[in-house]
């Protein structure tokens, strides 16, 4: 998944976009597209993403 979103910079964007964005229809796109990379929506600690 984090080299799909184009590297960190591009995950960090990702998770703004799936948890923070305003816009309903860029989120659920978003979710969706990750969801069939086979992303869940758990958060999880900073510490174990890297």
């Amino acid at each position: 998944m984090l080299d799909d979103v184009g590297g960190l910079s591009g995950f960090a964007d990702f998770l703004e976009t799936v948890y923070e964005s305003e816009d309903k229809r860029e989120r659920d796109e978003a979710r969706t597209w990750a969801k069939s990379l086979g992303w869940s929506e758990k958060k999880i600690a900073a510490k174990r993403i890297l």
